[in-house]
Order: structure tokens, then C-alpha cells, then sequence
């Protein structure tokens, strides 16, 4: 009888690397031919590195997460029966195959201390099984990270007669990406995640365009203008005087 693809289960990319079908993961390959020393394997076999690609439902590009995963440190009072495999998540990078080899060595900054050769025949590797890699659904509207946005936003724009007006309140779309980035978004999520904040009624959209021209202290920008109610912002001191017909007249 013919394997079929869910019987399938490792691909051995290369002497180094080999990767699990089901779980998505390129792991250090102990079957490989070349000779390594003993301490050296036993240090690659601590990562592993979960695939996922992501399409880009507007423009068609594709972009690659790659999450490296550590073998967790042995707890002297742990259970002994415990699973000596387990791993931990240990940061993540974003790429696509135009850079991914350059890309890959990123991993320093996580502790990953793989030799050149190593993470040059990893980028290899993954290129050889990319077709192979499950396309994932892009969840920009996810609740935890959508609130964790909202209330980015919120501080951002706070106290600032500039940015908020009595129905908006405006973000230059390059302090936008840059917020939605601390808030663990990438860049291959960024329509997506515009189109989640429109359909969740957050933003001000014209003609199915997300970012809108503003003046803002007399210079039109590029902004993602929220709706000032929806996210809970107060009108500034002297605009609530403008409101009230106390003070200031010059609102942006």
C-alpha cells in the first residue's frame, strides 16, 4: 500500500536537519552521516524550529515564522519520569526565502549558538521543504492582542491636543506599524490587521482605504484614524473647554 501524506512523518533534509510533517518542525538530525563531536550534537539537539508560512491575501507574498524551541533546563527536583525532550518557545524571527539565509542567524540574539555551517545548511534545509510547510491563517483580530493594540494606542495618542479631536483620534501610519509591532504583530499582518480594526468598528475608512491624510500641527501625514469614542479617549483639557464654549477655538 502506498504512504499516503498523513502517514508520512519525517523528511531527512540533509546530514544535519530533518523535518516532522505533522508537527512543522525542523529538528537536528542524529542519523546524519557527517562525523560531529559528541558535545556539539548534544548542544544543536537542544533547539528545534517550528515553519509556518503566511500569504498575504492582497499583495501574494509570502512570509515565513520561524519559532525556535529550547529543551527545557533539568530540575534537580522534578519528577524523574519527567519528559527529558520538553521544550520551551525561545523567540521567534520573521522572514521570507528572499533573505532567509541572512535572516536565520538572527537566532543569536535568542541564545541559539549554532555554527555558520549549521544555520547555513538550516536555511538550506528549509528551502527544501517549503512546499511543505502548511500554508497558516493569518488571526490578526485575536482578542488579546487586539486589546493589548487598543490600549497601545490609547497612550500614544493621551493628553495630546494634536492627535484627538472630538470624533478621531489620528496615528501617523509609521507610529502605527511600529505600535502594532511591540504588540507582536508582523509585517505580513498589517492588512489584515487593518481590516480587523475596521470590521470591529475601531477605525475610519474611506473608500476601502485605511490610512486617511491628516493635518496634524499643520502638516498633512498619513494616519489610522480611530474612532475616539470607540477606544475610550478623552478629550484633552483645552478641547473639552472648545466643547463647552470656554477657550480655545484653533482644534487641528
Amino acid at each position: 500500500m502506498s504512504e499516503t501524506t498523513s502517514e508520512k512523518k519525517d523528511i531527512l533534509v540533509n546530514n544535519f536537519w530533518k523535518f516532522n510533517l505533522n508537527s512543522q518542525i525542523m529538528a537536528f538530525n542524529e542519523t546524519g552521516k557527517r562525523k560531529i563531536d559528541n558535545n556539539i550534537a548534544a548542544l544543536y539537539k537542544k533547539f528545534t524550529f517550528k515553519l509556518e508560512r503566511f500569504k498575504d491575501p492582497n499583495t501574494y507574498e509570502e512570509s515565513l515564522k520561524i519559532t525556535s524551541y529550547k529543551q527545557k533546563d533539568k530540575d534537580e527536583n522534578a519528577d524523574k519520569d519527567a519528559d527529558e525532550d520538553a521544550k520551551e518557545e525561545n523567540g521567534f524571527i520573521v522572514t521570507n526565502l528572499l533573505t532567509l539565509e541572512n535572516d536565520i542567524k538572527q537566532f543569536k540574539r535568542f541564545g541559539v549558538m549554532l555554527e555558520n555551517t549549521y544555520y547555513r545548511d538550516l536555511s538550506k534545509a528549509i528551502e527544501l521543504v517549503y512546499l511543505n510547510i502548511k500554508l497558516s491563517d493569518i488571526d490578526a483580530g485575536q482578542k488579546e492582542r487586539m486589546e493589548q493594540l487598543i490600549d497601545a494606542v490609547k497612550d500614544y495618542v493621551k493628553g495630546n491636543s494634536a492627535l484627538i479631536s472630538q470624533d478621531y483620534c489620528d496615528i501617523p501610519v509609521m507610529d502605527f506599524n511600529e505600535i502594532a509591532m511591540d504588540c507582536g504583530y508582523a509585517g505580513y499582518e498589517m492588512r489584515s490587521l487593518r481590516e480587523a480594526l475596521n470590521t470591529k468598528d475601531y477605525i475610519y475608512v474611506v473608500s476601502g482605504r485605511y490610512a486617511v491624510i491628516a493635518r496634524i500641527n499643520n502638516k498633512p501625514i498619513r494616519v489610522i484614524r480611530f474612532h475616539r469614542e470607540k477606544i475610550n479617549v478623552p478629550l484633552p483639557e483645552e478641547k473639552e473647554n472648545v466643547k463647552k464654549g470656554k477657550g480655545a477655538t484653533n482644534e487641528n
